[in-house]
């Protein structure tokens, strides 16, 4: 596998005298490399633009800008990491320049290298997809309740997280605080923080995103192996797979070495003494790693996607990347596009952390990028733009806004409150709604100050009748046309994501 670290070249050294403390290395990158590089470092922008004053800025400013200490990307061309680099420092104020071997905290990237771990096991036949879940649990049952009469929680299910459990997410451990066990945490008993997992909707009926869920896969793994989850996952997923900086273990010991600490969103070092939380929901938002580890994961899931040789069965990969039911989700990642543009993806965001995977599964590229600070989610959005840019990926393409002025007699058109008329969800608008919507389902649009709100977020013009979110474009751009009608008034609300769509019909009350 070819690895880029980029090393003390003249883009490095400019980079190292406007802000001490980058991880600089060096390699053979020839003039198209670098170009790509610099563009990278200096393209950072917001999604919506103004085409006669278009904005961009540097990384070093925006990390400074969001207080993010440090950053760590590795990007994925023709299923290699051709580029990883560190930047910033491991600790604020300190001169830890963080590189290529420096682990972070990712959060929900947890549940993707869960999947593949518990895929890995399907695929040697000691888990199946669709058997009820405890006829594997040993020490721990889900239990049955009036939800789960006709539709058992089964493994497909609730890695496509429409199984009907509970529990979005956990929160962080500081350390010295007493850590639950997984059986604490199923229960809600004990050190754990959060209530007890159970189901709230039948199974397949709708989708809710679920770490609870998550810590069922783990308790599966660890009964039918045996073993502890951190070991079984060392065995069978980070050793195959060369990921040498990747562990689940929770507290993650000083010994491990070269960690990024976590700062909060004025940029100061949080969870003192030792600088870092605790995740004790490993297979949830337990991973520790580096970009160019967790790269190889997503170069091996591209590849068993398309051969018959690989980490997964074939077949097994394919369902992994189908979507399943009312979300947008296959088997641990979340999903999108057709053709060039099909890609997988999922975010991780702990207290301090925030993280980021992306593979284009018929291009053979992609990105992951860490970060050690509260922000990092915002400057994440960035990074993607600026990189798919750089390296004229067909994502993340910016959107313009409308010139023209649109005055308050305009806007105020497109006001009031709009239903989705109907009591069961469609396939059509899949990611949109989830078991916890109240229904009939309803969205406002309101207007502030001659600017047009989607409930409290604001909308930018790129047509009289169509606007976006700025910022809101992570799996697709959310779209918005305000259908006008045989009589002049707009009172239709397509909202579009990609090939998902959504109707709602203003309230004539």
């Amino acid at each position: 596998m070819k690895l880029v670290n980029f090393q003390m070249g003249t883009l490095a050294l400019i980079l190292v005298a406007s802000y001490p403390g980058y991880a600089t290395h060096t390699t053979n990158l020839n003039t198209h490399d670098l170009k790509r590089i610099n563009a990278f470092e200096n393209g950072l922008r917001p999604s919506v633009l103004n085409r006669a004053q278009p904005q961009n800025w540097s990384l070093v400013e925006r990390m400074t800008h969001y207080n993010v200490p440090g950053v760590s990307i590795a990007v994925i061309k023709d299923y290699e990491v051709v580029f990883a680099k560190g930047y910033g420092v491991k600790e604020a104020g300190l001169n830890n320049p963080i590189n290529t071997d420096t682990v972070f905290s990712v959060g929900s990237l947890s549940k993707v290298a869960t999947a593949a771990t518990a895929l890995n096991l399907v695929s040697k036949g000691k888990l199946a997809l669709d058997t009820d879940v405890n006829q594997y649990l040993k020490r721990w049952q889900v239990p049955t309740s009036k939800y789960t009469q006709s539709h058992k929680v089964t493994l497909r299910g609730i890695l496509s997280h429409t199984a009907g459990l509970t529990l979005w997410g956990f929160p962080d451990f500081n350390p010295n605080e007493p850590l639950p066990t997984v059986i604490n945490t199923l229960n809600g008993t004990g050190a754990a923080k959060t209530d007890a997992v159970r189901s709230f909707y039948e199974p397949g009926s709708s989708w809710r995103y679920s770490g609870g869920g998550t810590t069922v896969v783990q308790l599966m793994i660890e009964d039918v192996l045996n073993n502890s989850f951190e070991s079984a996952t060392n065995q069978l997923l980070f050793k195959p797979l060369a990921m040498s900086r990747s562990t689940f273990e929770n507290p993650l010991p000083v010994s491990f070495g070269n960690i990024a600490k976590a700062h909060d969103r004025v940029g100061k070092l949080e969870a003192k003494p030792r600088g870092w939380h605790t995740f004790p929901e490993k297979a949830a938002s337990g991973l520790w790693s580096s970009p160019s580890d967790y790269a190889n994961l997503a170069i091996t899931l591209m590849q068993s996607y398309h051969t018959e040789q690989g980490y997964l069965e074939q077949n097994i990969a394919q369902q992994m990347m189908t979507k399943v039911g009312y979300g947008n989700y296959g088997l641990g990642p979340e999903l999108s596009g057709v053709g060039e543009l099909r890609r997988f993806r999922h975010g991780g965001s702990n207290q301090s952390y925030k993280a980021w995977v992306e593979g284009h599964l018929n291009l053979g590229s992609g990105l992951v990028i860490f970060t050690n600070g509260s922000n990092g989610d915002k400057l994440i959005r960035e990074i993607r733009r600026a990189v798919a840019d750089a390296f004229d990926w067909p994502f993340y393409r910016p959107y313009y806004q409308y010139q023209a002025s649109l005055d308050k007699s305009w806007l105020t058109q497109f006001t009031g409150t709009y239903k989705i008329p109907k009591d069961v969800n469609s396939f059509l608008e899949r990611g949109f709604v989830n078991a916890n919507d109240k229904k009939p389902k309803s969205r406002q649009v309101k207007l502030k100050e001659n600017k047009l709100y989607y409930n409290d977020t604001e909308l930018f013009a790129i047509g009289p009748n169509r606007f976006v979110f700025e910022g809101d474009d992570e799996l697709n751009q959310t779209y918005f046309e305000f259908v006008q009608n045989t009589q002049g008034r707009f009172d239709t609300l397509i909202i579009r994501e990609g090939e998902n769509s959504m109707v709602a019909f203003k309230d004539k009350k």
